[in-house]
């Protein structure tokens, strides 16, 4: 599953997405995938403080942190789309997501 997917998956189950500290939905292995997170958070304070009055509210969904990797550590943006939208080798070969995926 691609991470458009997961986003619109989150938004359905009424999952909250912070930013830790970014505006963008990560991708893995990239620092923005171009959609929204629903708030971006500057601490751990804030956090706690999110998931707090999410608690005081009654409200029983999850909270999503998502925290980018460093710019030099991810993945080549094209190298990452490319190897989005074709398939591997190994899907040829009759490998399946869960064998592939680290």
């Amino acid at each position: 599953m691609t991470s458009a997917p997961r986003w619109n998956a989150s938004r359905a189950l009424g999952v909250t997405v912070l930013g830790y500290p970014t505006l963008c939905y990560l991708a893995f292995y990239l620092m923005d995938f171009g959609l929204p997170v629903d708030w971006r958070v500057d601490n751990a304070q804030e956090t706690c403080a999110v998931m707090a009055a999410q608690d005081a509210l009654g409200q029983n969904h999850a909270v999503l942190v998502a925290n980018p990797l460093p710019l030099d550590r991810q993945l080549d943006p094209v190298r990452h789309d490319r190897a989005r939208r074709g398939p591997s080798r190994g899907s040829r070969r009759g490998a399946r997501a869960a064998r592939a995926i680290p």
